[in-house]
């Protein structure tokens, strides 16, 4: 994708093409990570009071216990260009935001249970391996014919090569 600026100066507006286009790309990385039990909202807006600072390409407000998500792409973007690239980009950074709220969570939480972090840290690892690391192996080491065997956690387990290598 070229990063080719609709204009060459900075302060640009998102159009109602680009707002369908970050919605598109979040929703894209949503599916793609397996975020299910949320409610998933957007809005193109230029209300930054007390959201997000004026300054903001994009935000995201996560209500956790209702598994609400609100995600806003800012109209006026100050300080940025806005490119196909630069509008997915953002997209991409406000979806692994909600990724990661369970770990924000608990490094802001004073008081938490033991294993809490640990099982927090592994719901992010299985997610890479379950979407990354699958897609990868098999694009990097099989010709596209998948040689995993799934184990009882749905991570694949090393399956010996006919020369008796592990792959």
């Amino acid at each position: 994708m070229k990063k080719v600026a609709r204009n060459k100066k900075k302060g640009n507006k998102t159009s109602a093409a680009d707002f369908e286009i970050f919605e598109k790309e979040c929703r894209w990385w949503i599916a793609r990570l397996g975020l299910k039990g949320y409610a998933f909202h957007f809005e193109h807006s230029d209300n930054y009071s007390g959201v997000w600072k004026e300054t903001s390409l994009a935000s995201v407000y996560i209500q956790r216990n209702s598994r609400i998500v609100q995600f806003w792409l800012n109209k006026n973007w100050v300080e940025d260009l806005v490119t196909d690239w630069s509008v997915r980009s953002t997209a991409f950074h406000e979806v692994m935001e909600v990724f990661l709220d369970g770990l924000d969570y608990l490094i802001s939480n004073r008081f938490i249970l033991e294993g809490m972090q640990t099982e927090e840290i592994h719901k992010v690892i299985r997610t890479l391996e379950n979407t990354f690391f699958k897609d990868d192996y098999d694009k990097r080491f099989t010709n596209g014919v998948s040689k995993r065997v799934p184990s009882k956690h749905g991570v694949a387990k090393k399956v010996a090569a006919p020369s008796g290598e592990e792959c």
